[in-house]
């Protein structure tokens, strides 16, 4: 009941926890200026020696338990589905070893959290999700100690996919930050932390950890799984991706090396996507770091494909890029990587196990983003009764690639003519020839400094039946022109003083020429009247 005009007497109703009193009169609505404390189930009034309120906008307040076997609370208002967090800074125990047991309370007094801060824990507490909106008491208590701290909460930000950075500083040495953002089942994400840099230099690196709308932690093969950031990194940048598992709202934790702090901007990004046709390219560009390119080909079993990176202009300076290529059920098919100077790279796929659509996922290290162009290729089909084939790769860094059928046994060559740079270089170029399991089967260089700019590759005896690719690759810088001839090898019978009038009119063929010999005979072959086109050494 009313008391005086200052004072009123009431019984707490139950499931009633501390806060602001409301009371309501024909005149209007009045709030007291200050909290009354409700003290939860095991607490003692007598017990609790201090009470603050915290702003709930980060601006930290002063707070201590000055005395032993004391407890203190600390109130702040949360909304319903909200996510904060409280920080302590300058926190000082005596003695020092001591921790601080705390206890959060929702606004029916009734308990919805517990945990440590001090002594070999860190100084930060993220909330759970609030499941209701009101005043919400923090019971911290330090035992035989006494403690004070600076103390701050503030609701956690959300970072929208493709949206601005959110900018998160650290307060205090050994804090943790968390930064929110959503996705949807099935979405590909990926996380960017640019500039981040610490107080001090340590050889060490910062923790991220993404937890999931149910709060278990990402984790396991192609999932995020405790990314690290150094800030000694290129800009002090580094990125990391996955697969979201579930739709709702993401949390994602930094947690520094202890007794340092750290400042970072993140940001959160949906893949630039795309599907991939046989020998069409696709130039994309990656606009945010930790932004990555994912991109859909159809395959089947027989088909012959690669992938090829080639343009690369990285930001802000260069980095590998690294693709892996994902099997309809999501597992790992196969990977490659460009390193710098970015002349650009080519992977041969293994047999498709399966028809079905594939994912070619395009990953630049440490954030890096820019343009770049990908291709499906294929590559034309040579035969060896075919005329030349002339070639002009479109792009630096763009490797060629050519498709011809072998029998396991067959005598085949490759001729390059007419080899020539579109660009300066004083570096070879690489002809490379991969078996039909997409293993490497032999290889030479190329030089269009050659006289005609021509080169061979004899491919004597082939080990298998099947497809068989062939790749040119210039070097850094320029892109490569010319001819390409593939040719079964000439056959023919030397007898012993028959001269046999031969003819090469396929460049790069080999002549097969046996003849018969006995153990201990002595022979020589000689070749005469030797014209050749072009001519030259």
């Amino acid at each position: 009941g009313v008391q005086g005009p200052t004072s009123l007497t009431f019984s707490v109703p139950p499931a009633t926890g501390s806060g602001r009193i409301a009371v309501t009169n024909p005149t209007g609505t009045g709030t007291s200026a200050l909290d009354l404390v409700v003290p939860p189930t095991g607490y003692l009034a007598g017990d609790i020696s201090t009470a603050l309120r915290l702003a709930g906008n980060g601006t930290p307040s002063s707070f201590q338990i000055g005395a032993a076997s004391k407890h203190g609370v600390l109130l702040f208002d949360g909304l319903a589905d909200g996510y904060y967090t409280v920080q302590f800074s300058q926190l000082t125990f005596s003695p020092s070893t001591a921790t601080l047991a705390y206890k959060v309370f929702k606004p029916d007094n009734t308990q919805f959290a517990a945990g440590y801060v001090g002594y070999g824990y860190r100084p930060t507490i993220h909330l759970p999700k609030l499941p209701a909106a009101g005043t919400y008491s923090l019971v911290v208590s330090p035992g035989f100690a006494t403690m004070a701290s600076q103390v701050s909460v503030a609701a956690d930000p959300v970072t929208p996919l493709d949206g601005p950075v959110t900018n998160v500083a650290m307060g205090s040495p050994s804090q943790t930050t968390r930064t929110l953002f959503d996705a949807t089942a099935g979405q590909a994400i990926g996380v960017g932390i640019g500039a981040y840099t610490q107080n001090a230099s340590t050889t060490s690196a910062a923790n991220f950890n993404v937890y999931q709308p149910n709060g278990t932690q990402l984790g396991g093969s192609g999932s995020f799984n405790a990314y690290w950031a150094w800030s000694s990194n290129p800009a002090g940048n580094w990125d990391g991706e996955f697969v979201a598992p579930a739709t709702g709202r993401y949390e994602m934790i930094a947690q520094p090396v202890a007794g340092y702090a750290a400042s970072y901007g993140a940001s959160i990004s949906s893949a630039v996507t795309g599907t991939l046709l046989p020998d069409v390219p696709l130039d994309f560009t990656l606009s945010r770091i930790g932004q990555d390119g994912r991109f859909m080909f159809a395959a089947s079993p027989g088909d012959s494909r690669a992938i090829d990176i080639a343009v690369v202009s990285p930001q802000p300076v260069a980095q590998s890029v690294a693709y892996r290529v994902l099997k309809p059920d999501g597992s790992l098919f196969t990977s490659g990587s460009t390193s710098p100077p970015l002349n650009g790279s080519q992977v041969q796929l293994p047999a498709f196990p399966v028809a079905g659509n594939y994912i070619v996922e395009v990953d630049p290290s440490y954030g890096t983003y820019g343009a770049m162009r990908i291709a499906l290729k294929q590559g034309a089909l040579l035969g060896t009764a075919d005329a030349s084939l002339a070639f002009t790769t479109a792009v630096n860094g763009e490797t060629a690639r050519f498709r011809f059928q072998g029998t396991a046994g067959q005598n085949v060559s490759l001729g390059i003519a007419a080899l020539a740079y579109i660009g300066t270089s004083s570096s070879q170029a690489s002809l490379t020839v991969f078996k039909p399991d997409g293993t490497s089967l032999t290889y030479t260089t190329c030089n269009p400094n050659t006289v005609g700019g021509l080169c061979r590759l004899g491919l004597p005896n082939l080990p298998a039946t099947g497809t068989y690719v062939v790749t040119l690759q210039p070097p850094a810088g320029v892109r490569a022109s010319g001819n390409i001839t593939f040719s079964a090898d000439q056959a023919g019978t030397l007898a012993e003083g028959v001269p046999a009038s031969v003819t090469v009119t396929r460049t790069g063929q080999f002549l097969r020429y046996p003849f018969a010999g006995t153990a201990g005979q002595s022979t020589s072959v000689e070749l005469a009247q030797l014209v050749t086109s072009p001519s030259g050494p």
